[in-house]
C-alpha cells in the first residue's frame, strides 16, 4: 500500500511541475507581448528621423536627397532613424515594430518597380 501512495505522489508532483512550468512560460508570453505593446515611436517626420540628435543639418540633407532619389528610382522606402532608446527591445523587433507603426512600403506590391 505504501507503495503505491508514493506512486501517486510523485505523479501529482509531476503534475505540479508542468502546471507551474505552463503557467510561468504563459507569464513570459504575456510579458514579452505586453512589452511589444508598450513601445512608444517617434513621429514619422520625413525620410530622416533623428529622434537622437546625432545628425548635423547638412548629414540629414544629403541623406534626405539620397533617399529621395533612392525611393524615386526603385519606389523601395527607406528610412534612417537614429533612437534615444529601445526601450528594452531587441534592434530586430524595434525595427519591425516601427516599419510596422508607420507603415513604410508598398501597399501594393505590383506597384514596384524591379530595380
Amino acid at each position: 500500500m505504501k507503495a503505491r501512495g508514493r506512486g501517486a505522489e510523485c505523479v501529482a508532483q509531476a503534475r505540479a511541475r508542468r502546471a507551474a512550468t505552463a503557467l510561468v512560460a504563459a507569464v513570459c508570453v504575456i510579458a514579452f507581448a505586453a512589452i511589444a505593446y508598450a513601445l512608444t515611436f517617434p513621429p514619422l517626420t520625413g525620410r530622416v528621423v533623428d529622434e537622437a540628435g546625432v545628425l548635423d543639418q547638412p548629414t540629414r540633407d544629403a541623406l534626405e536627397r539620397k533617399l529621395a532619389d533612392f525611393e524615386n528610382k526603385t519606389t523601395g522606402q527607406l528610412v534612417v532613424v537614429t533612437l534615444k532608446s529601445l526601450q528594452g527591445a531587441s534592434i530586430e523587433d524595434y525595427g519591425y515594430q516601427l516599419g510596422r507603426h508607420w507603415q513604410i512600403g508598398q501597399k501594393d506590391p505590383s506597384t514596384a518597380r524591379a530595380c
